[in-house]
């Protein structure tokens, strides 16, 4: 699975940076990237999404905009010349939905990263092991912050309430 993550992200990595080089100003040649390797990649993410399990960090507003992303640049492949070219205005654009999907599966790769520790829970004193996605570790620091805020905001407003 996270092979398949690492090959998928590779991949359109790539695609990104040949787009956005783009021919010179003038220049009749055209960016050609190879549309069976965008249809693979598209149809791997969708599944993805759909499945829930790999990019289970990427919010519906995230998911949403991907696959919306992927659409647009699949849209444009169809659009794509005889010899399977993108016109330049096609190219920059393809550049720009491919940075876009880039950037939030990035993101949601290193939040869906699993950390495992050894922990005492309360109580005892058998260490037990404790896993948990790099999001559900700030949520938890987030919620234990907002704790934190809320009491400290109670002392202030009613300052004989802790004694």
């Amino acid at each position: 699975m996270f092979l398949r993550l690492i090959t998928s992200a590779a991949l359109f990595l790539a695609i990104g940076p040949a787009l956005a080089a783009g021919p010179a100003i003038g220049d009749s040649t055209q960016i050609t990237v190879d549309k069976q390797q965008f249809a693979l990649f598209e149809t791997q993410v969708k599944a993805d999404l759909d499945e829930g399990k790999r990019y289970k960090e990427i919010t519906p507003e995230n998911q949403t905009v991907v696959k919306n992303a992927l659409e647009r640049m699949e849209q444009r492949w169809q659009k794509a010349g005889p010899d399977g070219r993108l016109n330049q205005n096609d190219s920059v654009d393809m550049a720009n939905d491919s940075e876009i999907v880039s950037a939030i599966l990035k993101h949601a790769a290193a939040d869906s990263r699993l950390v495992c520790s050894r922990e005492i829970p309360m109580g005892s004193k058998i260490a037990v092991n404790v896993c948990r996605t790099i999001a559900q570790m700030k949520r938890e620091q987030n919620g234990a912050q907002d704790q934190l805020r809320e009491a400290q905001e109670q002392s202030l407003i009613n300052p004989r309430a802790g004694h």
